[in-house]
């Protein structure tokens, strides 16, 4: 599909205006005056204004006298042109007029100090993508000129535009190349509904701090929709399919079945595992203490360790520093972690060579121990919510859908008869 050409509706550049002229005490042949500009946004320029103060030279005797005067009310008034007042009532505001890229890195600078490194990636994410489309189409674009139209221009054309091909020159690809010993070409495809609704989603965020933060009176991602979300490629694991994978675990990459047993039984997330340290492991009381800086929802949690998950990592952690995390790219540990995208490499690279359906991804371990959790062993939503850290009892609950075949009798025998 053909995205209609954006320089169609190219936005006049303007310079930010400057809001006003301080006032200042002026002398002609009518008389003294006082003289300043202020920004009038009905016109678009500064307009003068003069205020005459010859009544109040008759009230002093001296010259000095009068100045004095005069001086303080051209203070006055200063201070209230620079507060944003205007002759006509109207309040300038000086953030109105700022390059929307500058308020990006802004909004970058603050939420920063606030949010940890993996929840600042999205909104990252959406200030480049934001910042570099204003660049490419409304260069010199302010902050008051994005309208809900421009939203909507930037929102279709990241969901109508396919994704370039990656760069094999890239110093990611170089890497990617070291380590699987070639590039695969992969077609440009379009982004997906999931993807355009966390763009969304940050991108509500973003303007609803821009409204926060005075720099416009409305978000004009107010009146954008998210799209139909399709499910999420995940099925739940079979036993016999489990025992196949640990055995090529134990086999290929022993250190992996620690990840394996702690999203799976720990109910602890892969970009959780990365974040562990040896200091919250406590293999006395079969548990991860995980602060709440390290997890996804920031909420403090302990984690529970069963005995094959103790015995493992305490090979693995024996005389190692406290301050050490649990795995480096060699599946170490080290005083530098490695990312959780590396997990899920290894991971993709041992479906393929067990000819295990795409469905069956990394994440598919928690999915599938919080389903055996409350459906094989007995446990109630409640405990496997906490146990999983999740906002809500309706997304644990969601993992109870696999019908399995001996149930059928189960309930039949249960149900009652009318």
């Amino acid at each position: 599909m053909q995205f209609f050409e954006l320089e169609n509706f190219a936005l006049p550049a303007k310079e930010i205006p400057t809001l006003y002229s301080p006032a200042k005490l002026c002398h002609n042949c009518q008389g003294w005056y006082m003289e300043y500009y202020f920004y009038n946004e009905c016109i678009g320029q500064q307009e003068r204004r003069r205020v005459l103060l010859n009544m109040y030279r008759k009230r002093y005797r001296t010259l000095a006298e009068f100045k004095v005067f005069a001086n303080s009310v051209i203070s006055s008034t200063n201070i209230k042109l620079m507060n944003g007042w205007t002759p006509y009532g109207q309040k300038q505001n000086s953030r109105n007029y700022l390059p929307l890229t500058e308020v990006c890195d802004a909004f970058i600078a603050e939420k920063g100090r606030e949010l940890s490194t993996e929840s600042m990636r999205s909104y990252k994410s959406f200030c480049n993508r934001l910042s570099a489309w204003v660049n490419d189409n409304y260069p010199g674009c302010q902050i008051c000129q994005f309208t809900g139209g421009h939203a909507v221009e930037f929102m279709d054309y990241l969901y109508m535009t396919p994704s370039k091909k990656a760069d094999p020159n890239s110093a990611w690809q170089q890497r990617l190349a070291r380590a699987h010993k070639k590039i695969e070409a992969k077609e440009p495809k379009q982004m997906s509904a999931n993807t355009y609704n966390g763009i969304l989603k940050c991108g509500k965020a973003f303007w609803g701090w821009c409204v926060s933060k005075s720099y416009i009176k409305e978000s004009p991602f107010d009146k954008l929709q998210p799209k139909h979300e399709t499910e999420k490629k995940r099925d739940m694991i079979p036993q016999d399919v489990r025992k196949k994978i640990v055995s090529y675990i134990q086999k290929e990459n022993p250190a992996f079945e620690i990840i394996y047993h702690l999203v799976m039984t720990s109910l602890i997330r892969p970009i959780e595992v990365e974040r562990v340290q040896i200091r919250d492991i406590d293999l006395q009381n079969h548990c991860i203490n995980l602060p709440g800086s390290k997890t996804k929802n920031h909420h403090a949690r302990t984690a529970p360790l069963t005995d094959r998950t103790c015995e493992l990592l305490a090979k693995h952690i024996a005389g190692v520093p406290e301050n050490y995390y649990l795995f480096d790219s060699q599946y170490k540990a080290s005083a530098k972690p490695t990312s959780s995208d590396s997990y899920g490499r290894w991971w993709a690279k041992m479906r393929k060579e067990l000819c295990l359906d795409d469905s069956y991804q990394l994440y598919s371990l928690r999915d599938t121990g919080m389903n055996t959790m409350m459906t094989e062993c007995g446990l109630d939503p409640v405990t496997v919510m906490e146990t999983a850290d999740h906002s809500d009892l309706s997304i644990t609950t969601k993992y109870i859908k696999h019908f399995h075949g001996e149930n059928v009798e189960k309930v039949r025998k249960a149900a009652l008869a009318y």
